[in-house]
């Protein structure tokens, strides 16, 4: 199944623990996320793919995920690391650092590293932004397939390619919700609806979640 919701950066970042709402609470799983647990929640619960991608020049690839996982207690050994950057088709970059690779590279790379913490929820911050379109389009099939089996959350003015790798939006202007809507499933009939009709109303910050 696969979820988008258009929202605004605020609640991304409330959604992610990284700002605390004026009023009202924040429930993950049952629990009401306050002072005492919010890091917890953040280091081993969220995975973030930021736009500036907040990686160590210097290091690998390998030494910014490794970071990341000591960070969060996960047990992941080398050979499931492996696994998850031959799934991004970076494992042949595994020792370059990251000042050597191209936006592309480096957008793998975080997924990577958001993967390797083992969380039950990806956010990912305007992923495609610094890529030309073929790479966009390569990252959002990425996320699709990572969002069988986690909840992935992504804000993205690519409104296009959003309605086609999800099957909700839901669009929020000065804080009010104008448009929730369920899409359909399969891709090249939204193509060809896509195609049919190329006029798409403005496009919104938006917060996709991909389940």
């Amino acid at each position: 199944m696969v979820l988008l919701v258009v929202v605004n950066q605020t609640l991304l970042n409330i959604i992610g623990g990284l700002l605390t709402p004026t009023t009202g609470t924040i429930t993950y799983n049952g629990i009401i996320l306050i002072k005492d647990n919010i890091d917890r929640y953040i280091n081993q619960k969220v995975g973030f793919v930021f736009q500036n991608f907040n990686l160590i020049n210097s290091y690998t690839i390998y030494e910014n995920i490794m970071l990341a996982v000591r960070i969060t207690g996960n047990n992941i050994n080398e050979e499931e690391i492996n696994e998850i950057l031959r799934k991004l088709n970076i494992y042949n970059l595994k020792h370059r650092k990251v000042r050597d690779l191209s936006g592309a590279e480096i957008q793998r790379a975080v997924i990577a590293r958001a993967l390797a913490k083992n969380v039950d929820v990806i956010i990912a911050d305007e992923p495609t932004g610094n890529l030309d379109s073929k790479n966009s389009e390569d990252i959002f099939k990425l996320l699709k397939e990572i969002a069988n089996d986690k909840l992935v959350i992504v804000v993205s003015h690519d409104k296009e390619k959003a309605s086609l790798y999800a099957n909700r939006i839901i669009e929020i202007i000065d804080g009010h919700v104008v448009n929730d809507s369920l899409e359909i499933n399969d891709i090249n009939e939204k193509k060809e609806n896509l195609n049919k009709n190329k006029k798409l109303s403005r496009l919104l910050s938006s917060l996709v979640f991909l389940v």
